[in-house]
């Protein structure tokens, strides 16, 4: 076995220190009592088949504050097209979807943090541009986020938006960006 030379043991520990000390600062980063939140994002939701549309792509943007370290709330908004599975019916359907969420994260993990969401939201459905057809709908979730850096994240998520009035689930995996601005 070769012996470490004193320069080489010494440019080994300090590699060694550098290493260490990013890890720790990277498990620094996470959501912070005050901050605000915006988000930008998309994602693909799978209609239920009762819905009788075609599953889409979806951009979303969510505003959000952190009112501590574990506990935070989200308000999110997406709109997009899709058209009728119905071969007879090519329409296209114009189609938003608003939530309110609690947020509940768990230990963050060398700068990966879990959480959970749930809360209350809106489906609306617009099949012939005049009508629209809008519900209530609960939704949950669980997500994971990167935390590139002490302002900004990646996160990807699913979620699935139950429609209490006929029983439908609609699943939505997602990703974004988050960006934090500290008010307090």
């Amino acid at each position: 076995m070769k012996r470490l030379t004193g320069s080489t043991g010494l440019t080994l520990l300090g590699m060694a220190c550098c290493l260490a000390m990013s890890w720790d600062s990277a498990a620094a980063y996470g959501n912070r009592a005050g901050a605000a939140t915006l988000t930008v994002g998309g994602g693909y939701e799978f209609f239920s088949p009762k819905r009788d549309i075609q599953n889409t792509g979806v951009p979303f943007a969510a505003i959000g504050y952190d009112l501590t370290e574990r506990w935070g709330m989200e308000a999110l908004l997406a709109t997009f097209h899709t058209y009728s599975r119905n071969s007879m019916d090519t329409r296209q359907v114009d189609a938003a979807l608003f939530s309110v969420d609690g947020i509940y994260r768990f230990t963050n993990v060398h700068s990966f943090e879990p959480y959970v969401l749930a809360g209350p939201g809106i489906s609306s459905f617009n099949p012939n541009g005049t009508n629209a057809h809008t519900e209530g709908n609960l939704n949950m979730g669980a997500g994971l986020q990167y935390f590139v850096d002490k302002i900004v994240s990646v996160r990807f998520e699913l979620r699935d938006f139950y429609t209490v009035t006929s029983a439908q689930n609609d699943i939505m995996l997602d990703a974004g960006l988050t960006f934090y601005w500290d008010l307090c």
